[in-house]
């Protein structure tokens, strides 16, 4: 009888471990499944007009996943073929690409900028410009005044000195090295 109530046991513990291994290989399935969904895609950014590569273009599929193109505009990032690619360069027109419509290459088209009209200056025409700026600048500052309050406090020995007073000055630079003197050193 007690032979036959062990090998039940060591039965139960058999299909038990089995029941536990395959529970933790449907796990592992499961987890690992997202990442055999995803595939690695490449592609080039190209000007839309002259087809000249875009190095060093962003490419987003989301935050926490995107490449920057290299010098050629060759890119790989791994992504989901109904994903979404962001990609942007700078003076160009950004664009919102499916992965699995980019054949290859992603044609951005230039900002179309108008200027208005610019006027050319000689060097020093600019430097002069910008000394009269300054010069009339301090000179306001110059003149222009504002109240102050000082307060004063001195230690000799056990006695304290305290003085406060009201100023007005240009400024409060002019105010810092002023000193009231009391013939007491």
């Amino acid at each position: 009888m007690r032979s036959n109530t062990s090998h039940r046991r060591i039965k139960e513990l058999y299909l038990c471990i089995c029941f536990v291994k395959g529970l933790l290989n449907l796990l592992v399935l499961l987890f690992t499944l997202p990442t055999w969904a995803q595939q690695t895609y490449h592609a080039r950014v190209v000007d839309a007009k002259t087809v000249e590569p875009l190095p060093y273009a962003s490419i987003y599929v989301s935050k926490d996943n995107g490449a920057i193109s290299d010098y050629e505009g060759y890119f790989t990032v791994a992504a989901n073929e109904d994903d979404v690619l962001s990609v942007s360069y700078i003076r160009y027109n950004p664009r919102k690409v499916k992965v699995g419509d980019t054949e290859g290459t992603i044609r951005l088209p230039p900002l179309a900028t108008i200027m208005q009209e610019v006027t050319v200056l000689p060097t020093e025409t600019i430097l002069k410009k910008m000394l009269d700026k300054l010069c009339k600048e301090f000179i306001r500052k110059i003149t222009a005044k504002s109240n102050y309050f000082m307060r004063i406090t001195q230690s000799y020995g056990e006695s304290q000195e305290m003085v406060e007073t009201y100023l007005t000055a240009h400024s409060a630079v002019n105010l810092r090295d002023f000193s009231f003197l009391n013939g007491v050193r």
